[in-house]
């Protein structure tokens, strides 16, 4: 697969196509690390915290579940190259 970045001078509307560089393609086709992967769940987990709270007007047993499931992530076969990310609820 080839990889390009497609400039348009925004004066002239002219537009040019750069292959990227191995460097580059490298960096956008790299499996994600670990930290990566960790710093993403925790991003959605800090996300919901208000799903938790005794009045928030959501189906709390179904949040409890999403926040379980993120947080098993680590467990999952594949990790962290290889993740079934839970879908987060209504």
């Amino acid at each position: 697969m080839e990889y390009f970045e497609v400039i348009t001078n925004a004066a002239t509307g002219e537009q040019t196509i750069r292959p990227y560089t191995s460097e580059e393609i490298a960096a956008v086709t790299a499996p994600p690390t670990t930290e990566e992967v960790r710093a993403n769940r925790n991003k959605l987990l800090a996300a919901s915290d208000w799903t938790q709270v005794a009045d928030a007007p959501v189906d709390q047993a179904a949040w409890a579940a999403y926040r379980q499931a993120l947080r098993d992530i680590p467990q999952q076969e594949g990790f962290p190259y290889s993740i079934t990310w839970p879908v987060k609820p209504e």
